[in-house]
């Protein structure tokens, strides 16, 4: 696992407002000032963690961002190759199992209730991150 990469993921989630966060979405509603902001969050999309993760400079420098032509998520590993879309990149450069990333990232490992509309917050999934890191694993 990407213990590192992780744990700043944790801390971004930390710091974002409950509004911008939707575990069910990687990315809606983007705008143009993704391509231009230095504000992490004013790209004008409400996204999951891997979401958001993928405008932030620290994971840029990792090789996982959003691609603009893609539309989508892309990670390139020290050699080159590369891996596209928001669940395969994203669970490549965490170097998570499917099991792992589910248990992290999907709304259905979670409690959530979709009558009453009531999301998970960022912080659980923060929490949850650090745990996940802390147990070496699915706790």
């Amino acid at each position: 696992m990407n213990k590192s990469a992780l744990l700043k993921m944790a801390d971004m989630l930390d710091d974002m407002p409950t509004d911008r966060f939707e575990i069910k979405t990687f990315i809606g509603g983007y705008g143009e000032l993704a391509k231009v902001s230095k504000d992490p969050f004013s790209c004008g999309a409400v996204a999951c963690a891997v979401g958001h993760a993928a405008f932030q400079p620290w994971a840029h420098a990792e090789g996982y961002f959003f691609d603009h032509e893609l539309q989508g998520a892309l990670f390139i590993d020290r050699d080159g190759q590369k891996t596209k879309g928001f669940g395969h990149a994203s669970r490549r450069w965490l170097n998570l199992n499917s099991d792992q990333w589910e248990w992290l990232f999907q709304v259905h490992s979670y409690r959530y209730d979709e009558q009453f509309d009531q999301g998970v917050p960022p912080c659980e999934v923060a929490a949850r991150i650090r745990d996940f890191v802390q147990a070496g694993g699915i706790p």
